[in-house]
């Protein structure tokens, strides 16, 4: 049997890859483009697909060699599903070349909806009849019904030395031999890879979930099929029949053959498989055979390299459960768990596999996995977006001050969590007076100092069930004081003055003045209840204090001075009226008034001495000096050699 299968394999599909020469038509417009590598030929409808189905199948297959075609819409073949259905690019009824596709198709991530084929006695089935030296990638085929006879898929009838990338097809395929949920015949240097089949397939002789028969030096990689899968002998749940190299797949449907009957391959010759997983419920014969196990039904010559299969898969022929014995390298495989297999860690873990791990933890990489939703690894093409749990939320805000609304931000991590939104509540509102509105927006209003916790909840953020709740505490700030304007510069000895002074800004939130003495200098200056009272002329210097007046715990505090003298003088006179100083206390801006004599210089001290304005040779009769940039207190005016007492308030 294992020689039958093997002749059948290799002589059944050789055929002269010379043809009879095609019949030159002009190449289609399509939906525009010229077929080069910058400009393909856009396919944007049904017809236009037809068009160049008809294009190739009158003998023009040479013509699309190394031509570029992109589909740019998904197309829906339900016009064509009448009578036999669809006619297969290149449906090789001549035998050759001239009527199979040679050309470089993109799907561009699109579907083909509605494939319907019935031609159950013909060959060379599926959207693609017959393809050589093409490239086919990027195309999707949903809801296909397809009926053959002799190399029937979903994509592809047969594929010689083509290259099949990102592709995937749903729905069901039957025929009678090589008959494969994607491709039927994949042979000569063909690879398969990242590609995946959910449909049911059924037929005679070499029957796979995803290619019927594999042969002559092709691979497949990084590929899944999930459908049942049902023929007589060489049927598996990926491969019918395989003479090529297999790598990184699954398979998990359900099937059900006479004899070579395989979870993942039927029959296996002269062939490395590497790096698979079996997760068939059940592989099932009909007869009392042996040439039926978990990875591979019968192998010849081939060789396996840690490939695994499903602990609980029922291995059954008609005498009934057929004992297996686990083993890594053999075509039992290795038994493990459902929750193994559903293990982001299983396929990270690098003694788990030969050579190399999944590529799976690269987020580059092929395969992805949803970790903690029972789901097996699918490629990461497909963008299934998986539920990614809240782990933290970040960037709350960790003070407010009071009276002023605090926009409630933050930032869930990770980015990708699927459920991000909040909802804030008070859990402990302390002595703030806190409330959260969410009119005009969102925002914490206080009315006192104090600290408050916040809970963040997101529904449904731990676990698709679970809520992620999470706990901050918001220290309530008072609005700090700026500065105290308006305090008096000037007293009269022997005069009581009040001490007053405006809090900046006006909504400062703590805003009593306590005032006291720092140094009294010659007044003998005391403070009592906000009342200065000095005995004797000079300068005294005072604090301003706001008890928390800066944060909480910080006081706010400011000094000044008061220039303590006698009764204010309005105008100093000298010299018999001749010159004339004034207003005297002075705002800012202070007059000489200079009659009939001339000043040599006049100048400003502080009353440190320290010299803060200065004129020279004054001529005019009046001269006008501006003080306003000076703190208030009092100063010393020297005109020439006379010194008088000045106060800027």
């Amino acid at each position: 049997m294992k020689k039958i299968i093997i002749l059948i394999g290799i002589g059944a599909f050789l055929s002269p890859l010379w043809g009879l020469g095609g019949y030159a038509q002009t190449h289609p417009k399509l939906g525009g483009g010229s077929g080069d590598t910058l400009s393909p030929y856009q396919i944007t409808t049904p017809a236009q697909l037809k068009e160049l189905a008809d294009y190739i199948n009158a003998g023009n297959g040479d013509s699309t060699k190394g031509v570029f075609y992109i589909v740019i819409n998904d197309l829906d073949l339900t016009a064509y599903q009448a009578g036999d259905g669809w006619d297969p690019i290149g449906n090789n009824s001549v035998n050759n070349n001239t009527h199979r596709f040679q050309g470089k198709f993109n799907g561009n991530n699109k579907v083909v909806k509605n494939l319907k084929i019935n031609r159950p006695t013909e060959h060379y089935q599926g959207l693609f009849g017959w393809t050589n030296k093409a490239k086919i990638e990027n195309i999707g085929i949903e809801n296909c019904d397809i009926v053959g006879d002799q190399c029937v898929g979903g994509l592809v009838g047969r594929n010689d030395n083509s290259t099949i990338s990102n592709c995937y097809a749903t729905g069901s395929v039957s025929g009678t031999y090589d008959v494969g949920g994607l491709v039927g015949v994949n042979s000569f240097f063909s690879p398969i890879s990242n590609c995946y089949t959910t449909g049911n397939v059924s037929g005679n002789s070499s029957v796979g979930g995803l290619v019927g028969f594999s042969t002559d030096y092709s691979s497949i990689s990084n590929c899944y099929a999930t459908g049942n899968v049902s023929g007589t002998e060489a049927v598996g749940g990926l491969v019918g029949n395989n003479m090529s190299f297999i790598s990184n797949c699954y398979a998990t449907g359900n099937v059900y053959g006479s004899e070579l009957v395989g979870g993942l391959v039927g029959y296996n010759a002269y062939s490395t498989i590497k790096n698979c997983v079996s997760a068939n419920d059940s592989v099932v014969t009909t007869a009392d055979i042996t040439t039926i196990n978990r990875i591979v039904g019968d192998d010849f010559g081939g060789t396996f390299q840690n490939n695994y299969a499903l602990s609980s898969m029922k291995v059954i022929n008609s005498s009934g459960i057929v004992s297996i014995t686990s083993n890594l390298n053999t075509e039992a495989g290795m038994s493990k768990s459902m929750s193994d297999f559903q293990n982001f860690y299983f396929y990270t873990t690098a003694g788990n596999w030969k050579d190399s791990i999944w590529s799976i933890n690269n987020p580059n990489g092929i395969w992805k996995i949803c970790i903690g939703e029972g789901m097996l690894p699918f490629l990461r093409w497909q963008n299934i977006l998986c539920y990614e749990p809240v782990t933290n939320i970040t960037g709350v805000p960790t003070t407010a001050t009071v009276g002023v609304p605090l926009t409630l931000t933050a930032t869930v991590v990770p980015s990708d969590a699927t459920n991000q939104s909040i909802v804030w509540s008070i859990k402990d509102i302390g002595t703030t007076g806190a409330s959260i509105v969410t009119s005009p927006s969102l925002a914490m209003h206080t009315t006192a100092t104090g600290t408050v916790t916040l809970t963040a909840t997101i529904t449904n953020g731990l676990t698709k069930t679970t809520n992620y709740t999470q706990d901050f505490i918001i220290t309530v700030v008072p609005v700090p004081v700026d500065t105290i304007i308006g305090i008096p510069a000037t007293a009269t000895i022997n005069q009581t003055l009040t001490l007053t002074g405006t809090v900046m800004p006006s909504n400062a939130t703590n805003r009593t003045i306590e005032w006291s003495i720092i140094n009294a200098g010659s007044t003998n200056a005391s403070v009592k209840n906000n009342t200065f009272f000095a005995s004797s002329e000079g300068v005294a210097f005072l604090s301003a204090k706001i008890e928390n007046g800066k944060a909480i715990g910080v006081d706010y505090e400011q000094n000044f001075t008061i220039t303590v003298s006698s009764v204010g003088i309005n105008q100093l006179t000298m010299d018999n009226g001749q010159l004339t100083i004034y207003p005297n206390p002075t705002t800012g801006q202070l007059t000489i008034n200079n009659e009939q004599l001339t000043i040599k210089n006049v100048e400003i001290f502080d009353v440190i001495g320290q010299k803060v304005n200065h004129q020279s040779s004054i001529v005019n009769c009046q001269l006008s000096i501006d003080i306003s940039h000076l703190a208030n207190g009092m100063y010393f005016l020297k005109v020439d050699n006379k010194m008088f007492k000045i106060i800027k308030n």
